[in-house]
């Protein structure tokens, strides 16, 4: 009986020390604990003054305006214990209903971003026809710009990126968005900047929307192009090419002569007596909506710019029109062999 008593006494005794032991432990960490979180406090309430002087230049900076994002930021930032941004950074979101006064562009500002307070960066949308969307242009010309690592006078990361929108599309989307609040694309997100193949889409989005939603006269032009006549070389040269310049007046001239081609004696049985004129759906491509645009200009004596609504609704332009389309058809003769 001595033996056993010994033995249940010293299991005892280890069941004990070895309770006191954990409880020594969980005290310890209990401490450890208490002590770096009043070290987190401390450094925090050393630090708050540095802090408020930090939101008070991000205030002066940036305008009264942009105290309830700089407030937002900054207490994302601190619950992600990450580093503030830096003063100007923090208000990033426009409040405009008018999409206007910006060249180039239909005038919002650049959209909301979220904080992320490792690296926060404006993102710039650029929607573009997709002449200038091959890959060796602004696709290319992005990424160069992104690489280079631009920024914002305030230090934030500038980043593009560029969306490959049909004209037609981009003036339909637009004039929805604006007025009906309606993405006709839901993926496609809201852009900073608009690029169609030809500036007649941004009239056709205001006419679209029934009010001005792109300020015209804030717009910037890139660049020109020729809208060119292709034809065969001898057809061309029977029209009088290279001696004089060959343009739209000839050939509807030559549609209105009773005796097509016959009024050259160059011209070929093959090509037929009627001349044919294509180009394409004026609704949907910019060339063929501007060779329309051409013909009531040549139709009226004015240049495209200057045409109004009584312009195009002249009996007299309407008639002068009407001789070009109805000669108008999709191909042209086969050439001969």
């Amino acid at each position: 009986m001595g033996l056993a008593a010994l033995r249940l006494v010293s299991r005892v005794v280890i069941v004990a020390l070895k309770g006191l032991g954990l409880g020594i432990l969980a005290v310890l960490k209990a401490a450890l604990w208490l002590g770096k979180s009043l070290g987190k406090a401390v450094i925090w309430l050393v630090l708050l003054p540095f802090r408020a002087i930090v939101l008070a230049i991000a205030i002066v900076w940036t305008g009264v305006e942009a105290v309830p994002d700089a407030a937002r930021v900054a207490g994302q930032c601190w619950r992600d214990r990450a580093p503030a941004p830096p003063p100007g950074s923090a208000s990033l979101e426009g409040g405009h209903s008018r999409f206007s006064a910006r060249p180039g562009s239909w005038g919002r500002r650049p959209r909301r971003v979220e904080p992320d307070c490792a690296e926060r960066r404006v993102v710039v949308v650029h929607w573009a026809n997709s002449h200038v969307m091959r890959s060796k242009l602004l696709p290319e010309m992005s990424s160069q710009f992104n690489r280079a690592g631009h920024r914002t006078s305030a230090g934030t990361l500038i980043e593009v990126q560029p969306y490959s929108v049909g004209s037609a599309e981009q003036a339909s989307d637009l004039a929805s968005r604006a007025v009906q609040g309606r993405r006709l694309t839901k993926d496609l997100p809201d852009p900073t900047i608009v690029t169609p193949a030809a500036d007649h889409w941004l009239i056709a989005g205001n006419l679209e929307a029934g009010r001005p939603v792109i300020d015209l006269g804030k717009t910037r032009s890139l660049a020109r192009t020729w809208i060119g006549i292709v034809t065969y070389r001898e057809i061309a040269e029977c029209l009088g090419w290279p001696a004089r310049g060959i343009g739209y007046a000839d050939i509807i001239a030559l549609c209105d002569d009773p005796r097509g081609w016959r009024r050259f004696p160059c011209a070929k049985a093959s090509w037929g007596q009627e001349p044919k004129l294509a180009f394409t759906d004026p609704r949907t491509s910019s060339t063929g909506r501007s060779a329309l645009f051409s013909l009531f200009a040549i139709a009226t004596g004015k240049t495209p710019e200057s045409l109004t609504a009584a312009d195009v609704s002249d009996p007299k332009v309407v008639a002068y029109l009407r001789t070009s389309s109805d000669r108008s058809t999709t191909t042209w003769p086969r050439r001969s062999r």
